[in-house]
């Protein structure tokens, strides 16, 4: 990943637009990373993989939720 100070990215953004199309640039303000320039394609499989996180989280929460359900018995017997 290129790293570049946010004055250097300001006075050439053409010129890093078309690196982020094949590799990140962060930029840096103050010198810390402030933002990251990414390519749209790089983004939407970000977001994407996001999204499939999220959705994979929560089927596994509903399936245990109704496997303890279905097995509350057993743990009552359990703690008797």
């Amino acid at each position: 990943m290129k790293t570049i100070p946010a004055s250097e990215f300001q006075r050439n953004f053409g010129t890093y637009k078309e690196i982020a199309q094949r590799e990140p640039v962060a930029v840096t303000s103050n010198g810390r990373n402030s933002v990251v320039l990414v390519s749209a394609a790089d983004y939407e499989q970000f977001a994407a993989y996001q999204k499939q996180k999220a959705q994979v989280s929560e089927d596994f929460e509903e399936k245990l939720q109704a496997s303890m359900e279905r097995n509350d018995f057993i743990l009552k017997g359990l703690a008797k």
